[in-house]
């Protein structure tokens, strides 16, 4: 039980750290409540001292509007989520793991959220923000735009 334990904390702690690099530990701690980016790296830090426990895996999610669950679920390099013993190898074209249509529409959205809220940001940024709007693709487009807009606000 211990060892099941550790390796949900170790997960939530890896899909925090890559959060927290989409945009920023301040940003993230802010969108989740708290007062300053110091809680969170004493969680995701080199030498974390605090586990991601229970309840502030679940205030996270909710304040960056991500689905339930969504930092217990561990996910490879490219953020998708990995399945039981079928880790999915690497693939050498990431374009072919992505379905287009899918990535414009979430691209488009978000770019207009950024204009709309007069925030420029990096490319890295973008990219963070459009790759956890692909999780959401299948919402209509109004639930994608005020996504977009939740995640622009915390990558400003």
């Amino acid at each position: 039980m211990k060892d099941l334990m550790e390796k949900l904390n170790n997960i939530r702690r890896t899909n925090l750290r890559s959060l927290v690099r989409g945009s920023s530990a301040t940003s993230v701690a802010k969108a989740a409540g708290y007062a300053s980016p110091s809680y969170l790296s004493q969680m995701i830090g080199p030498n974390a001292t605090k586990k991601v426990s229970e309840e502030s895996a679940r205030k996270i999610e909710e304040g960056l509007g991500l689905p339930h669950l969504y930092l217990d679920q561990e996910r490879d390099e490219y953020d998708r989520l990995v399945t039981g013993g079928n880790r999915r190898k690497q693939d050498k074209d990431t374009m072919s793991m992505v379905d287009p249509a899918q990535f414009s529409k979430c691209a488009a959205i978000a770019s207009n959220e950024m204009v709309v809220a007069g925030v420029k940001t990096s490319a890295d940024k973008l990219a963070g923000i459009v790759g956890l709007m692909m999780h959401n693709a299948d919402q209509s487009d109004e639930g994608l735009r005020t996504l977009a807009a939740q995640l622009v606000k915390i990558s400003a």
